[in-house]
């Protein structure tokens, strides 16, 4: 269908870096902006996890200020108790760490 073309065209600029591979295996595309692209993938445990990549170079700063942000936030639920860390679990992503250019 016309929108399955489009759906497809439009994860054509995603590419997964193959340096990736050596820490996460069974990569899917599971989003698209105009900087980066999110992937769904296996870590070395086996866990789900999503790993964002840029289409460009130079965002190494901001993503690890945002990626410090997400593991403050994360600290500071843990810190306001049990039902705040639930919650952070549910609904912000945990950052594990930030690599690139």
């Amino acid at each position: 269908s016309a929108r399955m073309e489009l759906r497809m065209e439009l994860h054509t600029s995603c590419k997964w870096p193959s340096v990736l591979s050596s820490n996460y295996s069974g990569e899917r595309v599971a989003g698209e902006g105009t900087f980066g692209c999110v992937y769904l993938a296996k870590d070395a445990h086996g866990a789900t996890v999503a790993v964002k990549t840029s289409k460009v170079s130079g965002k190494f700063h901001e993503w690890s200020a945002e990626c410090h942000k997400m593991q403050e936030m994360r600290l500071k639920a843990k810190e306001a108790g049990t039902r705040m860390l639930e919650l952070s679990e549910m609904f912000v992503p945990t950052c594990l760490g930030v690599g690139g250019t």
